[in-house]
């Protein structure tokens, strides 16, 4: 007996370190919640940090629940997850996938399709694919979490509005700004009545609701909600939580896009080294924050200072997050596009030609798949390849019709490049 009751409180830590543990992108959601039985409080006070860095411990914790209880028993699948909590939080994507998807199954068969802990591991799943950048399996799993926890929970109960917030977000990491829009304004007015302005949770889904106002173009909506957001979560969560980073970043992001550089500039360069840290030189969002911060030198005209840093950027986000993964991919286009405006067009047009592969893969109809295929068609245009140029033009043509609805102000960019492109064809 003291021998399983070791392990079922080690297993029991890995719970605690997934709750705590939060989610640093620019999309974030709250775990199942949980109740810590009060005797093994005093050691997971003593053990958590140990457990959560120690990886070899949690393997031995599953390998001894395994023989010891079964596969099937509750607690293995607990240290199962708890192994690939730990995996993820290093970021360790391809180790943590197939350990979720072992445990969602397990958990569906033991527990129930509605079982709390069952929509747990569907969480963990879901959000693991999307941290992949493998939004298509992760949607169905959002979709189905949220209609679940809506019809057990009800419409208003705090996990359901995590859901709504999950699936929102996956719609607006795929384009789908539409169907997302209305999500994440319910969310966040929900949220505002049930928990207050300040509230963690409603500041996820205030900065949410000013990311998609600006991938929108609504700049006017975006500003002062990501600095409502800013100045809160400064207050509420403190200048170095993940949360209030990534919302310097996305201020400074937007600052940038209106070409207010010297607003842009300072939130960028302490968002860095804050991310340097807090989350160590390699991890995604010191990447994301080298990135911004290399791009906007570019916009500056600071050339020495922006490509090695946006080259480094690149070949860490190739690593660290994998090369076909949503953030690389970015990073390609955008030193891509650094290259063409210096005139390196033999580089150029290497790293637009692999990025719209991927894009198109990955991503298929998507507004990210358009920008790289646009300009790779202008790079044709420039060195006067139009019979290459004009069958680019004519798909971003009618892509731009899907992904951004025939109202898009983009819509009349990519048409005038396609006439464009047919009248120099025509008399070249």
């Amino acid at each position: 007996m003291i021998f399983e009751r070791v392990f079922v409180c080690l297993s029991l830590i890995g719970l605690y370190l997934m709750k705590l543990m939060t989610a640093s992108q620019a999309m974030l959601t709250d775990y199942e919640p949980l109740q810590i039985p009060t005797e093994t409080s005093k050691l997971m006070n003593n053990s958590a940090q140990l457990y959560l860095n120690q990886v070899e411990e949690i393997e031995e914790c599953l390998r001894v629940n395994k023989d010891a209880l079964g596969e099937k028993h509750p607690d293995t699948l607990t240290s199962m997850n708890n192994l690939a909590v730990r995996d993820e939080s290093q970021e360790e994507y391809a180790k943590a996938l197939p350990l979720y998807e072992e445990c969602l199954k397990m958990s569906k068969i033991v527990f129930g399709e509605n079982h709390s802990n069952t929509l747990t591991s569907m969480y963990n799943l879901a959000k693991s694919y999307s941290n992949q950048g493998e939004y298509e399996s992760a949607l169905p799993l959002y979709e189905e979490l949220l209609w679940r926890r809506s019809a057990i929970l009800g419409d208003k109960h705090p996990d359901t509005l995590s859901s709504l917030n999950d699936l929102a977000s996956i719609y607006s990491k795929q384009g789908r700004y539409f169907k997302a829009l209305p999500l994440i304004t319910d969310c966040f007015s929900t949220r505002k009545v049930a928990l207050g302005e300040n509230h963690p949770d409603t500041l996820i889904s205030m900065n949410n609701l000013a990311i998609l106002h600006k991938r929108m173009e609504e700049y006017g909506k975006a500003v002062p909600l990501y600095k409502q957001c800013l100045r809160a979560r400064r207050d509420v969560l403190g200048d170095n939580h993940p949360d209030t980073l990534t919302t310097m970043n996305d201020l400074a992001a937007l600052y940038e896009s209106q070409r207010e550089y010297a607003k842009a500039l300072p939130f960028y360069e302490e968002s860095l080294k804050m991310s340097q840290i807090v989350f160590g030189e390699k991890h995604s969002n010191t990447v994301t924050s080298q990135h911004n911060l290399a791009l906007l030198y570019i916009d500056l005209g600071e050339y020495e200072k922006g490509l090695p840093l946006y080259e480094e950027s690149m070949r860490v986000s190739k690593v660290v997050l994998g090369e076909d993964h949503p953030d690389t991919l970015n990073t390609m286009n955008n030193l891509a596009v650094l290259y063409y405006n210096r005139g390196e067009y033999s580089k150029a047009l290497l790293l637009y030609e692999e990025c719209l592969r991927m894009r198109t893969a990955t991503l298929g109809d998507h507004f990210d798949t358009l920008n790289t295929m646009n300009n790779l068609a202008n790079l044709y245009m420039t060195q006067e390849e139009y019979s290459k140029a004009l069958p680019l033009y004519e798909e971003c043509w009618r892509m731009s019709k899907v992904v951004l609805g025939e109202n898009h102000p983009s819509i009349l960019t990519f048409m005038d490049n396609l006439h464009v492109c047919q009248m120099l064809s025509r008399s070249s």
